[in-house]
């Protein structure tokens, strides 16, 4: 007679399903295992030392150094499998969150080995926990010294640690002081990480004004210029941004001209910030937004577009930005092609120059 459980399932039916059982999680936390082994998290920073409240430009890599394809999450925003903790200069440790946080599924990506998935993050502004209970808006490097940022990437099925990253802020001196007050006064960053915001600070305008060339005021000239090219079609947030330029034109015929203008000053302001001296941190995506710039344009600017797309993969081969430029290069080559291709015409094969003998 075979012996039963009180629930009547037969003893050894039930000693083999939770022996498979235990055997799949085995297996399955031997994999994840092996994935945490053959996966690598790394954080760099190109400049350094930044200055006191400076937005801190960073790229997030993660590799594949094993033998098989595996999947991650594709999103590494903050808010995400991606977490920060950060120690001051004050002491303690404390964890960095973005402001907003959107919902979102998560969507996996592989990663075939020998391969990495780069990302760009920008930290300005977040929240940081407060002495007792909750969390404050703040910069999270507002005083000058040495901070250590610790970056994680954990899923339910594994955990990556990247080495800590070590920054050091710098006092501020000169006119970047007079800046900086404006900048920090005023919870600018607060307005920089949340651009849903329809009325733009007015002191952020000073800043791009009155001081262009300082840290802090080309930041602002950025994140102005993508504001004003992202919300190009929204007539109440351009007029406000370009009030005194559209002057004298009624709101029928302002409008034909207004994309228009906001192409032509986003252009030119990108094209500025990606040439200027000293390098700016964000010099690679003001190139992307150039070429988007000339390409969104009424007048279809399409042959500088690819020049200036060119131009970023050669400066910036590795940055995260670059994968961008190449794919949109890609479909201007597909559409060429198929306009060619239309014309009853072969597209031309690339020119190679003749050997010297």
């Amino acid at each position: 007679m075979k012996a039963k459980t009180a629930l009547g399932v037969p003893l050894v039916g039930l000693i083999v399903c939770v022996g498979s059982a235990l055997l799949l999680y085995r297996v399955s936390a031997a994999v994840a295992a092996e994935e945490e082994m053959t996966l690598a998290l790394t954080v760099t920073c190109e400049r350094q030392p930044i200055l006191t409240c400076e937005p801190l430009v960073l790229e997030v890599r993660i590799s594949n150094r094993g033998a098989v394809p595996i999947k991650i999450d594709k999103s590494l925003s903050l808010g995400g499998p991606l977490t920060l903790h950060i120690s001051g200069p004050e002491g303690g440790t404390r964890r960095y969150k973005p402001i907003r946080i959107a919902s979102r599924v998560p969507t996996l990506q592989t990663i075939r080995p020998g391969e990495a998935q780069a990302y760009r993050l920008v930290l300005v502004y977040g929240a940081m926990p407060l002495p007792g209970k909750g969390y404050a808006a703040c910069f999270p490097f507002s005083e000058p010294g040495d901070y250590v940022l610790a970056f994680s990437y954990e899923t339910d099925t594994r955990r990556l640690q990247a080495e800590p990253l070590k920054v050091r802020v710098a006092e501020v001196q000169g006119r970047d002081q007079e800046a900086l007050d404006l900048f920090r006064g005023t919870k600018q960053g607060e307005f920089i990480e949340d651009r849903t915001k329809k009325v733009v600070p007015p002191e952020l305008r000073r800043l791009a004004t009155e001081y262009p060339n300082t840290v802090y005021g080309r930041y602002a000239r950025y994140y102005l210029a993508a504001m004003l090219l992202e919300h190009r079609f929204d007539w109440s947030k351009v007029r406000g941004m370009l009030g005194s330029e559209l002057a004298g034109l009624d709101r029928g015929k302002a409008e034909l001209r207004l994309v228009e203008k906001v192409f032509e000053k986003t252009a030119s302001e990108f094209a500025d910030l990606a040439r200027g001296e000293p390098a700016f941190p964000l010099a690679d995506q003001c190139l992307l937004y150039q070429a988007r710039c000339y390409t969104g344009s009424p007048a279809n600017r399409r042959a500088e577009a690819v020049a200036v797309l060119e131009d970023l993969v050669k400066r910036f081969p590795e940055s995260p930005v670059a994968v961008k430029a190449k794919k949109r290069l890609e479909q201007f080559r597909k559409q060429a092609a198929k306009r060619l291709e239309k014309l009853g015409k072969k597209a031309p094969a690339p020119t190679t120059r003749p050997s010297s003998p």
